[in-house]
């Protein structure tokens, strides 16, 4: 297995794109996003403007993606955490034990800050966010719209 990030300096392929984005929306774990809010992202994740960016990691073995973490950079350290965790998704027939805690590992090696994600409160990915390191941190409240 290969893993590794991509980020605005890679250039995706519009083609590469779209197959994060299709594994991921068929992959997530404890979201049930919209194709769509996963592709702005990803392109968010690796668009080459000043005050965004971040990167996507991947994990393929024989050109195939089998897990994928998508972090947006916040601009905003100090009061909001420099990265945010958008998406995790892990191929469910890898049989690679703990894959999940592997990709937030690497998460955690490659950033140089804080990172924060967003999960429901009962999400079944919250023990393995607590066992790489994170913390319960702010109880958020949305309005929607």
């Amino acid at each position: 297995m290969e893993m590794y990030a991509i980020t605005a300096l890679d250039r995706a392929s519009t083609l590469r794109i779209n197959m994060i984005v299709n594994f991921i929306f068929a992959n997530q774990v404890g979201s049930e996003d919209t194709k769509n809010n996963i592709y702005r992202s990803v392109e968010y994740a690796l668009s080459p403007y000043k005050y965004q960016g971040g990167f996507v990691l991947l994990a393929e073995k024989n050109k195939s993606i089998l897990g994928s973490v998508v972090i947006n950079r916040t601009n905003m350290e100090g009061y909001v955490p420099k990265n945010l965790m958008v998406y995790l998704a892990a191929d469910p027939n890898s049989a690679i034990p703990d894959f999940e805690k592997t990709l937030l590992s690497k998460v955690i090696q490659l950033t140089s800050s804080e990172v924060a994600c967003h999960i429901t409160v009962d999400n079944p990915a919250m023990k393995i966010f607590e066992d790489v390191g994170f913390k319960k941190n702010l109880f958020e409240m949305r309005l929607k719209r």
